[in-house]
């Protein structure tokens, strides 16, 4: 069973959100709700791994079926299996060029502090802005 998390909401959860992807690079975060809930990092990765099996991953075809397209495809499966809205899709440089790929906000209990988790759609690839991948991954814009 799904549990929701709920980030404070209006400009509360803009501010959080703002205050936890603008410090990495985001140049503009782009928001499509006003009220944000948080899976855990768990749930997030169970949601991911169901989504995968259920429905396998599309082949990769440069500029009909590539990075967007991926990302805003996992997206849309984690909300959907979650029942949140927590996933955003990212687009910034990458060591790949300019590329799409997602960040889930998590909590780990309702008095924990928002995680930022990243999660590279065509490689099944989690990272957090701690780790060394971040380097290779830089943030622009942030639709969520």
């Amino acid at each position: 069973m799904c549990f929701k998390r709920q980030i404070p909401k209006g400009n509360a959860s803009e501010d959080l959100i703002d205050g936890l992807l603008k410090p990495l690079g985001a140049r503009q975060v782009i928001y499509l709700d006003t009220e944000y809930y948080c899976s855990t990092a768990n749930e997030a990765l169970e949601a991911i791994v169901y989504s995968l099996k259920t429905i396998p991953l599309p082949q990769y075809i440069p500029e009909k079926r590539d990075c967007d397209d991926f990302s805003i495809r996992a997206k849309y499966l984690i909300d959907e299996k979650l029942g949140i809205n927590s996933v955003g899709i990212v687009l910034g440089d990458t060591y790949m060029g300019y590329h799409a790929y997602n960040v889930i906000l998590t909590k780990e209990d309702v008095n924990s502090k928002v995680i930022l988790t990243f999660f590279e759609p065509q490689t099944g690839e989690f990272w957090s802005k701690e780790d060394s991948m971040m380097k290779s991954y830089l943030l622009d814009i942030v639709i969520i």
